[in-house]
């Protein structure tokens, strides 16, 4: 019986599932990682938005609109 369930297909099935999941866990990884880092960049937009739309006429934001002109990532 266990000779039987020991056999060449059990184990390419039981390496297959190995590969899924640790492919599902580093896909689920890296989702996280990219969510945080684009969280990051929309509130340094955000705030650079709310900088330039505070300021008064005449006052000096390179900072803030050098943040938004060179922005390749999120969509504006």
């Amino acid at each position: 019986m266990i000779k039987n369930f020991l056999n060449w297909k059990t184990f390419l099935v039981l390496i297959a599932m190995l590969i899924a999941a640790i492919s599902l866990y580093y896909a689920n990884n890296l989702t996280k990682k990219l969510a945080i880092e684009e969280r990051k960049k929309v509130q340094a937009m955000g705030l650079a938005f709310e900088e330039i739309l505070q300021s008064k006429e005449g006052d000096i934001y390179n900072l803030a609109s050098s943040l938004i002109s060179e922005n390749t990532t999120i969509p504006v």
